[in-house]
């Protein structure tokens, strides 16, 4: 992951946003598994509103197409000049314009989702190759990476967190306790906030 030299203002707004935040609609359907799930355009419909109104943006660019696989770098930006970014990449099994833009749909979906904590219900991760028996159990690196940044904001000990759900390694967390765990940590971001305010009033 890269970032600005300083994110404070951005993590500060992102929690915000995501406080308006709500689930994407499950608006389309996967003709292969017969399986609702929330397009792109569903998913920024859920967040466009609120990431406007704290002075976030989201930019997503395609990359290199390199041994099969696509890339796509997301970056989150604050109206301060604060940024991250992050790059992923996924198999792609027909190298067509379709296939290729099927796999850059859904990578830019399911980006987008992560960066900025909205649930959704998946998937067509058929037609990006990734089949749901393939999925790994246990967080994702976005989610790790969302977590650490979160976990940095608050001063908390990811082995504390890690601990918690009995695992010896954070990246042997499933990916069930994802929500809550983000959400322990925008709880405490919004009481550290609360209590700066407190001293900036005295």
């Amino acid at each position: 992951m890269k970032q600005s030299d300083q994110i404070n203002e951005l993590l500060t707004a992102l929690s915000k946003a995501q406080g308006m935040i709500k689930g994407a609609s499950a608006n389309s359907v996967n003709p292969h598994f017969k399986s609702k799930y929330a397009d792109l355009s569903s998913v920024w419909e859920a967040c466009r509103d609120a990431l406007s109104q704290n002075g976030l943006s989201i930019i997503q660019f395609p990359c290199e197409f390199s041994d099969n696989r696509m890339f796509l770098t997301t970056r989150i930006g604050h109206s301060s000049g604060q940024w991250l970014e992050q790059t992923m990449s996924s198999p792609v099994d027909k190298p067509t314009p379709q296939g290729i833009g099927s796999v850059l749909s859904y990578m830019r979906r399911y980006a987008l989702s992560s960066v900025v904590g909205i649930s959704q219900l998946d998937d067509d991760a058929n037609e990006a190759n990734i089949a749901p028996k393939e999925r790994p159990a246990t967080l994702t690196a976005d989610e790790q990476t969302h977590i650490k940044v979160l976990a940095e904001t608050t001063d908390t000990d990811i082995m504390n967190i890690t601990r918690h759900f009995g695992k010896q390694s954070f990246d042997q967390i499933e990916r069930l306790h994802y929500a809550t765990i983000v959400k322990s940590l925008e709880k405490k971001i919004t009481q550290i906030e609360t209590k700066l305010n407190k001293v900036d009033e005295q």
